[in-house]
């Protein structure tokens, strides 16, 4: 193998292996090294696996819910065949990743990289095959991994959402530790089955960085249709076992459960870097990088995860094209600073821009536009009339500064949005542009007419 290349990526996620095909699009001789699977957290751990799940978990709620409409019955499903087909989705797009890389001449290694000099990464393949590459530029992709709180230690009954993908069999019962978007969507899809699920938040509000009128739509059906206990303002203090049960002890009361998931956040995957090697500066626990995603050192790049960003795959993925096209020289575009958020619970959130809470916080004078599902032509044709879309405007001007939408379809809807704000578009504009019906995106059409 050739030890030397003009771009070493390490990390092969969604901003990993999009930095490794643009680099090589771009010229340059590419390698991408990676320790694990190739398409990282979010396709085998992450968005990828839990939305094959969700979108079983919502079908099947909207089959048992339509009864009353349709008359549909004897309604069942086999969660091992849900799981068999989740496997062969991540397995499919695992090898799209690798075929994707080897079309576009990117050198794929499976092994782990560290950091010997600036220039200089050390590779072990497995412990014979050890060896060294020198790269001119070196991006890194490593992305994140499970933060758990240091006194909850894992066992088979007290999981981390990585675990979570690997369980073949529903439990009867769990309590979710965490509410933000990762245990919020797992708490959605295993309600939706029938699964006892309890969600447990320090804060008080799930999904606390959205408005509080989203939140509000989301945990209404989470309660009332899902039945889904929520506690928040509850700060767990510790875990105990007896007999395959797991207790835990909180500030306000205890609870038993047979199966405890720790959704508690991510961190950097730093570990086996060996970033000292060449004084990489930190922000906090992140690799710290400029607007064109540059380190401290010149010559090596961050993106992802590992940087103070949005820990979302599509925000990594912009991140990693920008990276490669500055270590190319050919472009000296800053990053993108409009990304959507998206939240697959049932109903689905999606989100862009300023929110209410925001625009309040930086004293913005704005005004919001909103329409409601239950009203739109669509939603009243399938029965998904739960949620509303929402514009928040610029009160002087009329320039859209953000938006948000739950309810059926919401992060694919959000897009329209998302373009709104990036080319900061006025209300006039949408209210101007011609939208086909009967469908959902008229929703942002019949919010400003």
């Amino acid at each position: 193998m050739d030890n030397y290349y003009d771009i070493a990526v390490i990390g092969g996620g969604p901003g990993g292996y999009e930095a490794a095909i643009r680099s090589s699009q771009l010229g340059a001789k590419t390698v991408i090294i990676e320790r694990d699977n190739y398409g990282g957290t979010c396709l085998n751990y992450g968005c990828i696996p839990s939305k094959a799940l969700i979108s079983a978990a919502e079908t099947y709620s909207k089959l048992v819910h339509s009864n009353s409409l349709f008359n549909i019955k004897s309604i069942d499903f086999d969660y091992k065949k849900i799981i068999s087909h989740k496997n062969e989705i991540v397995k499919y797009l695992r090898n799209n990743v690798k075929k994707h890389l080897s079309s576009n001449n990117v050198t794929i290694i499976n092994g782990t990289a560290h950091f010997l000099s600036r220039n200089k990464l050390h590779i072990s393949e497995d412990k014979k095959n050890v060896y060294t590459i020198n790269s001119d530029k070196i991006i890194i992709a490593t992305g994140s991994i499970v933060s758990l709180p240091s006194f909850i230690k894992k066992n088979k009954n007290v999981i981390d959402s990585d675990d979570f993908f690997e369980i073949n069999d529903l439990p009867k019962e769990i309590i979710i530790l965490g509410a933000g978007y990762i245990g919020c969507e797992i708490a959605c899809m295993l309600a939706a089955f029938g699964v006892k699920v309890t969600l447990i938040e320090q804060v008080n509000q799930i999904l606390s960085h959205l408005d509080d009128d989203l939140i509000k739509v989301i945990k209404d059906y989470m309660v009332s249709n899902l039945n889904i206990q929520i506690y928040e303002n509850t700060t767990l203090s510790d875990i105990k076992l007896n007999n395959d049960k797991v207790k835990l002890i909180t500030n306000n009361q205890n609870y038993n459960t047979e199966i405890l998931l720790v959704a508690t956040g991510r961190k950097p995957s730093l570990e086996f870097l060996k970033i000292d090697n060449v004084g990489l500066k930190l922000k906090n626990t992140f690799i710290a990088i400029d607007e064109y995603n540059q380190t401290s050192v010149a010559n090596i790049y961050a993106i992802g995860d590992i940087t103070d960003n949005m820990q979302l795959a599509h925000s990594a993925s912009s991140q990693g094209i920008y990276a490669a096209e500055h270590s190319c020289g050919v472009s000296n575009n800053k990053n993108e600073s409009v990304i959507p958020g998206v939240i697959f619970t049932i109903p689905e959130i999606g989100y862009v821009g300023l929110t209410e809470k925001q625009a309040k916080k930086r004293q913005v004078e704005f005004k919001t536009y909103k329409y409601h599902f239950k009203n739109l032509s669509k939603s009243i044709i399938t029965g998904d009339s739960l949620g509303f879309a929402k514009w928040i405007v610029e009160k002087n001007t009329n320039q859209i500064l953000g938006a948000s939408v739950v309810g059926k379809n919401a992060t694919d809807l959000i897009s329209e949005a998302t373009i709104a704000v990036r080319e900061e578009l006025t209300i006039d504009e949408v209210r101007k542009t011609v939208h086909a019906h009967p469908t959902l995106s008229e929703i942002w059409y019949e919010a400003v007419k």
